[in-house]
């Protein structure tokens, strides 16, 4: 490289050059990406042009990268303050603000294209260098096109999600089951995701999320999994067994997918335990088994305060349950006084995995006082809880129960149902027809109700149940 002779005033340049720490040496040239269009951008302060640079055509999330140089063709020195791309990324190569003495070359900016983030076939921009020479600032543009081959990814929502199954259970309450979330990321730029849950007559405290802390950034084109929990436990306050919780995502700009979680949970009932004789009761009766056919004893107590005279022991329909034995006679009536108690022996006979429906009701006095007992067994096959899907739960929950007025009929599997909401009288006082849940708003008085159920489930078989509850002002 020649040697320059410089004056005072060119010493003292140097002095400055040094204290910027910039080389005031031409820069050597350095590898381009794609040297057969790179072209070397010059510039002076009395001819301001326009250098194209043309980036090819790239598919979407493709990215092209071009180094630009930059010559000093004035006859005095140029001081670089500011690189800026419009439409396109560029980066600066060197710390600025860099001082170019003449005819010195610079690699001053990588300047770079990523195709498919829009629709459009080319896409337009400039590259704007800000320079000052002799304390007067100008600025010089160099036009940059990239063409593109349309992104179809922008024709899908941002991000979209799958849940392996939105049922979770049937499960013993204490116990654990878990599905998993995929969100799949649809843009060539990271997205924020959000999280937000609500419960409708649950304990939201039931579901648990692992494997993603919120907020979480997708990456661009980013597939993440992470797993949602059913949690449900005896300890609450109120205990429910069955739980209807709304888990949302969201973030900006982007659609709004949602989940409803469905929790399905069967109370322990401890067979030691004598189970008051009161009429009205929502108490549930459970058995659990891995086995085809399971036997279990129930205790039940007189906790008034006066003698009560058992006449009758029965099951609502008895299809997958049989009692096979009453304490302390199998022969009825039998009196039990103030504190004493009784037993009733079920044997369940299952067919599959899954949750069986009954009721144990026993009458007294005449068939003056009946109670009615929810009796659910879940044969689990030796595991806590049981992935069913909805054709498996073919069977009908309401929730609450007792009720305060709005109450939520659930369905899992049974298409087109025909509903009837009948009073003690049997008059239908609601009609209507639903698929899987239907949330009625009643104005009906308190006291007691069945639900009627007819339709088919996913298999095409026919299903009917009557099931019992209660409203309270």
């Amino acid at each position: 490289m020649k040697t320059r002779y410089f004056s005072i005033f060119a010493v003292l340049l140097l002095a400055l050059v040094a204290l910027l720490g910039t080389s005031a040496t031409a820069l050597a040239q350095v590898d381009r990406p794609k040297s057969d269009t790179i072209s070397l951008a010059t510039f002076s302060k009395d001819s301001l042009g326009f250098q194209l640079q043309d980036f090819g055509t790239l598919n979407s999330g493709q990215t092209e990268c071009h180094t630009i140089f930059f010559q000093n063709k004035t006859s005095s020195v140029v001081v670089i303050k500011s690189v800026r791309g419009d439409g396109f990324t560029a980066t600066a190569i060197p710390t600025l603000p860099i001082v170019l003495l003449q005819n010195e070359i610079v690699s001053l900016t990588n300047l770079c294209f990523t195709g498919g983030n829009s629709t459009y076939a080319t896409v337009y921009g400039y590259l704007s260098v800000g320079y000052t020479v002799n304390q007067t600032d100008y600025v010089i543009s160099a036009k940059t096109l990239g063409h593109q081959v349309p992104d179809t990814l922008l024709n899908k929502p941002c991000v979209t999600m799958t849940l392996d199954n939105n049922v979770f259970g049937p499960i013993i309450m204490d116990g654990d089951v878990s599905h998993t979330v995929t969100i799949t990321s649809n843009r060539h730029e990271s997205i924020v995701i959000n999280q937000q849950t609500d419960s409708i007559h649950a304990d939201d405290a039931a579901f648990h999320i692992t494997g993603i802390t919120f907020p979480y950034t997708l990456s661009a084109l980013e597939v993440k999994t992470f797993t949602i929990t059913f949690s449900p436990r005896s300890n609450v306050p109120n205990v429910v067994y069955r739980y209807v919780g709304n888990l949302r995502f969201y973030a900006a700009n982007c659609s709004e997918p949602s989940f409803d979680l469905i929790g399905v949970a069967i109370p322990p009932t401890d067979p030691n335990t004598p189970t008051d004789l009161n009429a009205g009761t929502t108490d549930v009766l459970a058995m659990i088994s891995d086995n085809t056919v399971t036997t279990q004893t129930f205790n039940f107590k007189n906790s008034g305060s006066t003698n009560l005279k058992i006449t009758g022991v029965s099951l609502k329909n008895g299809k997958s349950f049989a009692i096979t034995d009453i304490q302390p006679s199998n022969t009825l009536p039998f009196t039990l006084t103030p504190g004493q108690s009784m037993s009733v022996t079920l044997t369940m006979t299952t067919v599959t995995n899954g949750v069986y429906y009954d009721e144990v009701i026993i009458t007294a006095e005449a068939g003056i006082i009946s109670m009615n007992f929810e009796l659910q067994g879940l044969r689990t096959n030796g595991t806590a809880g049981v992935n069913t899907n909805a054709t498996g739960l073919q069977n009908v929950s309401i929730y609450p129960n007792p009720s305060h007025g709005d109450v939520s009929v659930a369905m899992p599997g049974i298409r087109n149902a025909r509903i009837e909401v009948l009073d003690v009288l049997g008059k239908v006082i609601a009609s209507t027809t639903a698929s899987d849940l239907w949330n009625w708003k009643s104005t009906a008085p308190a006291g007691t109700y069945v639900v009627h159920v007819s339709g088919t489930d996913a298999s095409g078989k026919a299903f009917q149940s009557y099931d019992r509850f209660i409203i309270e002002k």
